[in-house]
């Protein structure tokens, strides 16, 4: 019985997880790693961090595939530049999935709220009043997008997220990317970084493979239904969800851990 009820928990929490990514291109994983350390509990099975971290990049990278589907339908994504910070971010998430085995898991806590009061201050910067336009996202920005994508990839990979929840802000106000192309086109990266980290984790055997596969299938249901209400809320009320989820996320990790 209990163990049913861990993978309907589980398959809930797939589906929350996905939707997320569909709805702000962020992967899912902010939110998903203190849910998959907290639910659980009520099935009498509490999920370590470390293959916490696990299930939720695999969770990632399935939620990011579902939300990419229905972004492309939409043309919310720019692809070379999905390919550009994805492809680079991929690289170095899988180092730093590798890297990340060495690590406590205070270490990898602290990290993550790092990490996360970062993306909180960028999404306290009000959006540019005049996005850019196709010319901002030539071929001369990309060198710069290699290094954002490699440097937030390592740091993504050893806290199990795609790092997207850091990268969405960034991408809107550094390289002016309308939000909701922003959206889209983060979704497409978080894909690439979450596939070289779930490698990583799963070459290192940080991946229960079971747990996983009912977390990954909510994901795909979910992604679907988070992209299409993506499309369809303001702008500004995604953005606030975003702050609220990463804020959320900050302190439950903080509060868990660290005490």
């Amino acid at each position: 019985m209990a163990t049913s009820l861990l993978f309907i928990n589980l398959f809930m929490l797939g589906v929350v997880g996905g939707c997320l990514s569909g709805l702000l291109g962020i992967g899912g994983g902010i939110i998903m790693l203190p849910l998959l350390t907290t639910v659980p509990l009520l099935a009498g099975v509490p999920i370590p961090l470390r293959p916490a971290v696990g299930i939720t990049m695999l969770q990632s990278l399935t939620g990011s595939i579902s939300g990419i589907l229905i972004h492309r339908k939409y043309r919310a994504l720019d692809l070379p530049l999905a390919v550009s910070i994805g492809g680079s971010g991929a690289i170095g998430s899988l180092g730093g999935a590798v890297f990340s085995q060495a690590l406590s898991e205070r270490l990898i806590a602290i990290l993550f709220t790092m990490m996360a009061l970062t993306s909180l201050l960028l999404l306290l910067i009000p959006e540019p009043t005049c996005p850019g336009t196709d010319e901002s996202l030539s071929p001369r920005r990309y060198p710069a997008s290699l290094l954002l994508g490699g440097g937030v990839g390592f740091l993504a990979g050893i806290i199990g997220q795609g790092g997207a929840f850091i990268i969405l802000p960034l991408m809107i106000h550094v390289f002016k990317v309308p939000v909701r192309t922003a959206i889209g086109t983060t979704t497409g990266v978080a894909f690439f970084s979450a596939f070289g980290g779930f490698l990583g984790k799963w070459g290192t055997s940080q991946v229960p493979f079971l747990w996983g596969i009912a977390v990954s299938i909510g994901a795909l249901l979910g992604g679907q239904v988070g992209a299409i209400l993506s499309h369809r809320l303001p702008t500004a009320t995604l953005r606030r969800i975003l702050f609220v989820l990463v804020a959320f996320s900050a302190v439950r990790i903080f509060v868990q851990v660290l005490p």
